[in-house]
């Protein structure tokens, strides 16, 4: 995966000497930053006790019909956003015992070459073992570990208690107040939100194994880190969406629609706009505004938004959104023609025809 070590390369005392000591102190870092995401957690958990706790004592001391209900929504929502907080900490918390596992075996990998166990091993498979050890978990930023290890490790670093009592309360508070909104619609956040977390937990390339990482199909290197995708954004957003309606309700969303549709376009095509500039910049970069149909379907999205923002006449919407539709069909046009004549065929001596390409795409992790 991208970088590899040449064998011919001599390791020398020096280089091993600091490269000992820089696993040394990432050791350290790995394990301070695993304790502050641990009581993180339980400083968030110990925050939200005290806040549904106080809420509850100034509910229950009204004394009104409707207490016991308030209560019941206030601890869910306690416990949805401390099940939340958890799950988000605890997926932190495993890339930390990932870094943690992962420097303390290549610091074991240099105290093998040097003072190995056996002393009948050959000097150059110990080189070589301590070569692919960094190829592995330095290069290729593989995990040592499967994720299922990984799980498992950190529910047993504390996880496991942290994440009990909120999720034992969400699964309470669905059953005894599934008829009020507010319950349904977190319910829906905790879920989905789980859902997403492990999601992102599965598919990213962070807590591969070295055996996980070959059978990729798309071998990107991710080493220092790998390229961020909208993707996780996207889904949280869309979760946040579905669990405002269930709260909200289609009478109300309706209503607010209604009377607020100017509101919300100008909010929506403003937002869109400024994740526009963020994703592409505004110095006009060739690598971030190739051609591509993704792209161009996102600019003509940005001259659109961009025409709402400054007049609301349709005509003027209109016809900026059909010249953007222009400027996208002229562009796939010079696209074609473009890759038609990127490679050019030329004629050796010897009679053998060879294509040699004009010039070269970078491709972008």
């Amino acid at each position: 995966m991208g970088i590899h070590l040449a064998d011919e390369l001599e390791i020398s005392d020096d280089w091993l000497r600091d490269f000992y000591k820089e696993c040394g102190r990432e050791v350290t870092l790995s394990y301070t930053t695993l304790n502050q995401m641990k009581n993180w957690a339980i400083v968030v958990q110990g925050t939200i006790i005290a806040a549904v706790a106080a809420f509850g004592r100034s509910v229950y001391a009204t004394g009104t019909a409707t207490a016991p209900k308030e209560i019941g929504t206030a601890i869910v929502v306690g416990a949805v956003l401390a099940h939340l907080f958890t799950i988000r900490f605890m997926i932190r918390s495993i890339l930390c015992y990932i870094n943690l596992l992962r420097w303390n075996i290549l610091q074991a990998a240099i105290v093998q070459l040097k003072l190995p166990l056996d002393a009948s091993t050959d000097l150059v498979k110990r080189q070589a073992a301590l070569r692919e050890k960094i190829q592995q978990y330095y290069h290729d930023w593989a995990s040592p570990i499967p994720r299922g290890a990984q799980i498992a490790s950190c529910l047993k670093l504390g996880f496991g208690l942290l994440l009990a009592l909120p999720t034992a309360l969400v699964i309470w508070g669905a059953f005894a107040h599934w008829d009020v909104p507010w319950v349904r619609g977190l319910t829906v956040l905790a879920i989905a939100g789980t859902l997403i977390e492990f999601f992102d937990f599965l598919t990213s390339r962070f807590f591969d194994t070295p055996k996980r990482a070959a059978k990729r199909r798309n071998k990107r290197p991710i080493f220092p880190a790998p390229s961020g995708t909208p993707g996780y954004i996207v889904l949280w957003v869309a979760n946040v969406g579905v669990s405002s309606w269930i709260v909200l309700g289609t009478d109300q969303i309706n209503s607010f629609a209604a009377h607020r549709m100017i509101l919300i376009v100008v909010v929506a095509c403003a937002l869109y706009l400024a994740l526009y500039v963020l994703g592409t910049g505004f110095a006009p970069r060739p690598e971030k505004l190739r051609p591509h149909l993704r792209q161009l379907l996102a600019g003509l999205g940005a001259i659109t938004a961009l025409s709402v923002l400054v007049s609301f006449n349709r005509i003027a919407v209109l016809v900026s959104t059909g010249a953007g539709v222009l400027l996208m069909l002229l562009a796939l046009f010079l696209r074609r023609g473009k890759g038609d004549k990127r490679s050019v065929t030329t004629q050796p001596a010897g009679g053998e025809q060879s294509a040699t390409p004009v010039e070269k795409t970078s491709t972008s992790g």
